[in-house]
């Protein structure tokens, strides 16, 4: 009996010298050897749903990869390199930090490059175009990108004061203050950027010009906007020939804009004035 113990126990002592580590369910996932990198036939452990119950499965990492699904219905053959999905940082060959592109967007049926206008983005997709301000008011493109420059620079950002001086059965006559407006806080810091006055019957002028000018009441203050006005000659319309005085071209929340008009044609008066005041960002 004893040779026989004795037995058992040298069988069992080889058994565990030549016998793999098993790996228990008490290995601390921080204790295992760190793996720098990934390839699609290495497995992963997970917690596998069915019939209302979870089963310890395996995975390939290219079926784990595959498992997310696209929002067009497809499913992604890789993360981060494929044409199935709609941003990625690289597109698979390029970096995004510090290299010339700077991403990739999907768009439905070709790739396209997110890089600026100044970048050397050949031998890639077309890159985006940055919108001018002379873009924004045709609107003819809506792939263009916006920049705050090319807003402030458009129609879209200016503002229109717009008076009526006179009736078109009113003959005009000279002034001062004959129609005048307060500046709201949403034009304040802007700066005239242009002055257009019309009128609305020539009525056989036979001479001289409708001369208008914009000035600006600041704290019972008073300067001219237009270092000269605008005239419209006896036998004109209209006009926008104005010199913006650049010393006074800004307004402030509370400014009081007045037309003055200060010469009339002669032989006949014209009749009927209206004037539009266009201001912009500086």
């Amino acid at each position: 009996m004893k040779k026989v113990s004795i037995l058992a126990a040298l069988i069992l002592a080889v058994f565990l010298s030549v016998a793999p580590p098993v790996m228990g369910a008490d290995k601390a996932i921080s204790g295992l050897t760190e793996a720098t990198s990934i390839a699609d036939a290495d497995l992963l452990m997970i917690s596998y749903y069915s019939g209302g119950s979870f089963y310890s499965r395996k995975i390939t990492f290219a079926n784990f990869k595959n498992s997310f699904a696209g929002e067009d219905g497809t499913h992604y053959a890789n993360i981060y390199n494929t044409t199935a999905h709609r941003i990625s940082p690289n597109k698979g060959d390029q970096d995004i930090m510090g290299a010339t592109p700077h991403g990739y967007f999907y768009d439905g049926s070709t790739w396209q490059q997110f890089c600026d206008t100044s970048s050397v983005c050949s031998g890639y997709q077309a890159s985006l175009t940055k919108a001018t301000y002379g873009d924004m008011n045709t609107g003819s493109n809506d792939t263009f990108y916006l920049t705050p420059a090319a807003i402030r620079q458009s129609y879209v950002a200016k503002k229109h004061i717009y008076w009526t001086v006179f009736d078109s059965d009113t003959d005009t006559a000279t002034g001062d203050g004959k129609k005048g407006y307060a500046i709201p806080a949403s034009m304040n810091g802007m700066n005239l950027a242009d002055f257009t006055c019309s009128v609305y019957n020539l009525n056989s002028a036979s001479g001289g010009t409708t001369t208008v000018v914009l000035r600006r009441s600041r704290a019972g203050t008073d300067q001219n906007m237009t270092s000269t006005g605008v005239t419209i000659s006896y036998n004109e319309y209209t006009a926008s020939d104005e010199t913006i005085n650049t010393s006074y071209d800004d307004v402030a929340t509370g400014d009081l804009i007045f037309v003055d008009v200060d010469a009339v044609t002669t032989g006949a008066v014209q009749k009927g004035l209206s004037c539009t005041a266009t201001f912009t960002l500086p």
